[in-house]
């Protein structure tokens, strides 16, 4: 099964990011594909194939950091790229303040990962984000340059995280398609 730890966002956010997207970003670029609004969400750890069995122990594991942590309040703003302007693959949104709470939660999910030895296909350093649109080719650097100055403060809203969520991800020819298989209190 094909999994990731996100949080779940607010159809204001997702309202907001859709908004933008239409005015901003789909008319000026080629060669993208967007996320779906229903798809959209903070991206914390992604797990990529895991064995069904684990999702029992996993819960256990993963129980104690419930309410443990506490809800966090974010300001979603500003867009961004992976990995590079000059070889952009990924639009992304901002997540702000990148905070002690988030770190807590990705190191403490890491750490349960590895007890349980479940190897993530995600070795990246940890940047909260939320993916709004892919590139099948990367722009001319000088149009993801324009797109990043202009929009580098762009606000999209305030969101308070107050669960985080095991998704279980079915890539279809259309999309994905994201199922929630824990949810988890912070």
């Amino acid at each position: 099964m094909r999994t990731f730890f996100a949080f779940p966002l607010t159809n204001q956010i997702k309202d907001n990011i859709n908004e933008f997207c239409n005015k901003n970003i789909f008319n000026n670029l080629r060669n993208i594909k967007k996320v779906d609004a229903e798809n959209l969400h903070i991206t914390i750890k992604f797990l990529g194939e895991i064995n069904e069995e684990l999702i029992i122990p996993l819960k256990q594991k993963l129980l104690p950091l419930q309410y443990n942590i506490g809800e966090c309040e974010t300001e979603i703003k500003g867009v961004g790229v992976f990995p590079s302007h000059r070889n952009a693959h990924v639009l992304w949104v901002g997540i702000y303040p990148y905070n002690n709470k988030l770190l807590l939660l990705h190191e403490n999910i890491i750490k349960i990962l590895n007890e349980l030895k479940i190897s993530s296909k995600d070795d990246k350093k940890f940047h909260p984000h939320i993916t709004i649109a892919r590139f099948k080719q990367s722009p001319p650097p000088e149009i993801i340059h324009d797109l990043l100055k202009n929009h580098k403060n762009y606000y999209f809203g305030k969101q308070i995280l107050k669960s985080f969520i095991l998704y279980k991800s079915i890539l279809t020819p259309q999309k994905p398609i994201y199922t929630p298989v824990l949810e988890f209190c912070m």
